[in-house]
């Protein structure tokens, strides 16, 4: 079990007829802060590829508790997004023991440079 999801999570049956992933279903499974960065593994039902899972770092003060309360939550990469989609990454690894690892590395050396 995850430590949260958004409204719609339990709103009807989950379709993995388009691959990307939908910003408004997620859940997260796992988190960790560290400083001003945030890592957190997310769960889109309606993914394909590592089963739905990505690992995404956030920056700029993000909190658990502050992306919790938006409703979307896009992994994607976009100018302008954060203005019409709730938070946007500034990295993506991949979602296993090894991308964690790589993570909090970033993680700690992101956080040092005070940026």
């Amino acid at each position: 079990m995850g430590l949260y999801s958004s409204s719609r999570r339990s709103a009807g049956r989950y379709t993995k007829d388009n691959k990307n992933p939908d910003p408004e279903r997620w859940h997260i499974i796992k988190s960790e802060q560290v400083g001003k960065v945030l890592l957190a593994e997310v769960l889109y039902p309606n993914a394909t590829n590592f089963e739905g899972r990505k690992l995404l770092m956030f920056h700029w003060g993000v909190t658990l508790d502050r992306i919790v309360k938006d409703p979307k939550l896009d992994p994607h990469f976009r100018a302008g997004q954060r203005d019409t989609c709730g938070h946007v990454p500034v990295a993506r690894f991949v979602p296993t023991e090894f991308g964690w690892q790589i993570a909090r590395a970033a993680a700690k050396y992101l956080d040092a440079l005070g940026a």
